[in-house]
């Protein structure tokens, strides 16, 4: 203790606000990471989002989508009506099916199928792939990916510009499956914050380090102004990197 105690004391104040914007990091997004588990993950669709609040028994997602404000209303039994500033689609049925069509080829292990349905009709019966990019697949006709942008047909063809997209509904119909916040990404963020912070803490021995692979008898030789100017930057580079890599698994739907 005594030595950390010394080693705190030597360091000047950039390192230790470095090492202190550290630990808040790692502590305050993995906080923010567990209270993520416990509700309802937000619907994305890449470009915007829905954030969810109970009415009742009825789950209703809201914000802005296709430039319009978006109500989408999900019931217990999957029932779901979408409606985008004035033009209201469905109701349709959406629910997990375990029995839909999954390709290992085109999707990831966490690949789930779906079902959604207007009446008798099914309009999609397929794979949803949290992960990379949220990015939906079919299996419908062809084993062909479906894109994202595409939208759930209507009849009236002046509302198809804005009609939902599979994409928004499928993580409606999953959203008790789904949760936001990807552990393993926070983990990989976690490790590199602790080497970080050992790098800052011992930062006269890795220059030691370096300057006896450079050559030999460099034994006590200091720091230039410009290798503790670069050191200096590297450190904030990749902090700033470290808060982007952990706001990707703060956000992140699995």
């Amino acid at each position: 203790m005594k030595f950390w105690q010394q080693k705190w004391r030597s360091m000047n104040g950039f390192r230790r606000m470095i090492l202190v914007v550290l630990a808040l990091m790692l502590v305050g997004f993995g906080a923010a990471m567990a209270a993520a588990q416990t509700r309802l993950p937000f619907i994305s669709d890449g470009e915007g989002r829905l954030t969810p609040k109970a009415e009742g028994e009825t789950l209703v997602y809201s914000g802005q989508l296709d430039g319009g404000q978006v109500r989408l209303t999900v019931r217990p039994d999957g029932t779901a009506e979408y409606q985008w500033e004035t033009l209201t689609y469905g109701p349709y049925q959406l629910e997990g099916s375990p029995e839909a069509p999954v390709s290992s080829a085109l999707v990831g292990p966490n690949a789930r199928g779906v079902t959604i349905r207007q009446g008798d009709r099914i309009l999609f019966w397929g794979s949803y792939d949290p992960a990379p990019k949220n990015v939906l697949f079919t299996l419908v006709s062809d084993g062909a990916p479906l894109a994202e942008r595409t939208r759930i047909p209507v009849e009236d063809a002046g509302q198809q510009e804005h009609a939902p997209r599979p994409i928004v509904l499928c993580q409606a119909a999953l959203r008790e499956e789904l949760h936001q916040g990807d552990w393993g990404v926070f983990g990989i963020g976690a490790l590199l914050t602790l080497l970080v912070m050992a790098w800052v803490l011992l930062s006269e021995a890795v220059f030691q380090f370096r300057a006896s692979l450079w050559a030999r008898g460099t034994g006590g030789a200091e720091p230039s102004q410009l290798y503790t100017t670069v050191e200096g930057l590297s450190w904030m580079v990749v902090t700033v990197l470290l808060a982007l890599l952990y706001w990707m698994a703060l956000t992140r739907i699995c």
